[in-house]
């Protein structure tokens, strides 16, 4: 996959936010993480919820790649977002059964 140096992607950092640049999208298929270039924190491929091998890889183009990226990272979002909720009805739940 060839892309520029610095060319900014759809994933960002689990710990601080910052922008993974697309060039380091290969390393975590590949090698399953990469390290946040700003903060350190270790990114592993889970995090992304990205199911590629790397022989998928090489048969997609980088514009494939983005949007199934961006299409996995949007569904994490969901899943997360569902999760946090069905945490907080429970708490919410368990603290109208004490009153």
């Amino acid at each position: 996959m060839n892309v520029e140096h610095d060319t900014p992607s759809d994933l960002e950092c689990i710990e601080c936010s910052a922008n993974i640049p697309v060039e380091l999208i290969e390393t975590i298929i590949k090698e399953g993480f990469v390290y946040c270039e700003k903060c350190g924190a270790k990114n592993k491929k889970e995090d992304f919820n990205i199911q590629l091998t790397p022989q998928q890889l090489d048969k997609l183009s980088p514009k494939n790649l983005r949007e199934m990226l961006l299409t996995a990272k949007n569904k994490s979002i969901a899943y997360t977002k569902k999760k946090l909720s069905e945490s907080f009805q429970k708490i919410k739940d368990k603290k109208k059964k004490k009153k």
